[in-house]
């Protein structure tokens, strides 16, 4: 069993560009015991070439690759299923981890969840939990709402064990990309017994859905798709009645304005009332 397993999801990258792999593989932390998965997942082939990782540490080092972008929360999944370990650490390609982030992975208990305090452009945009005000190496035990970025998520062994006892998975698998961090709070927060938060010193983060590009197609159709799955899974239904209520009205004065939009009601339904995302065909 490793004491940790680093999973890094790299899209449209070879691994000497990703900032995520860069910094842990040039870390002065000892990663003897633990392993690292890099998922590639496409569009194109990649290698793993032996001088990119000759500073790596770890224990052991394995590439995976799916070239037609799976579903994050099934690549997740499947690294939990077939990797024993006392912590998983789930992080994206484009993150400056820093080195107290990567030191203080030690402190984290298996029966605890950590989450990194992350920002973008300097500003803290993760985690959110009740009003707790954050500060690095805090444990929060008693909370009732908590949500944050699944980037340097950070899962125990144990906790691993109880969601899978009460959903028979650590992430929900009918979300792809968009709402795997926010389906897995929400989940969190309903188990019976609810692990403490360890937060961990942060890094920064490039968020799509800040930036400047976050109104394409593809990512308007993703997060309508995303807030579709959880108003009908995750919210009682009068609470998903109001909020496609309001989301159609202002999709409507979007379009009458001509600007741009975060949702796509009619997308927003689809997902509602079928229940899957569109790429799910089963």
């Amino acid at each position: 069993m490793f004491n940790n397993i680093f999973v890094v999801v790299v899209y449209n990258k070879f691994i000497s560009e990703s900032k995520t792999l860069k910094n842990i593989l040039s870390s002065r932390v000892d990663f003897c015991k633990s392993k690292l998965i890099i998922w590639n997942n496409g569009p194109n082939g990649i290698f793993l070439v032996e001088s990119e990782i000759n500073k790596s540490t770890f224990k052991s080092v394995e590439l995976v690759e799916t070239l037609n972008n799976s579903s994050l929360s099934m690549i997740y999944n499947n690294v939990i299923s077939n990797n024993e370990s006392h912590k998983y650490i789930f992080l994206d390609d484009d993150s400056d981890l820093s080195e107290q982030y990567l030191e203080h992975l030690s402190y984290v208990a298996t029966d605890q969840v950590a989450v990194p305090i992350i920002s973008s452009s300097k500003v803290i945009v993760s985690p959110q939990i009740d009003n707790h005000s954050l500060s690095a190496n805090s444990v929060i035990s008693d909370y009732k709402a908590a949500m944050g970025i699944a980037s340097g998520l950070v899962v125990g062994s144990c906790v691993v064990t109880a969601m899978k006892k009460q959903y028979g998975c650590v992430f929900d698998e009918r979300f792809y990309l968009y709402g795997v961090d926010t389906s897995f709070f929400k989940r969190l927060i309903e188990l019976k017994d609810k692990p403490s938060i360890y937060i961990l010193n942060g890094f920064e983060h490039s968020l799509s859905r800040l930036e400047s590009d976050g109104y394409t197609p593809f990512k308007v159709k993703e997060r309508s798709y995303d807030l579709g799955l959880q108003l009908r899974y995750y919210f009682p239904f009068y609470h998903s009645f109001y909020k496609c209520f309001i989301f159609s009205c202002k999709d409507v004065l979007k379009l009458i304005l001509r600007k741009k939009r975060t949702y796509n009601f009619i997308y927003l339904c689809h997902a509602y009332l079928g229940g899957k995302h569109y790429k799910n065909i089963n």
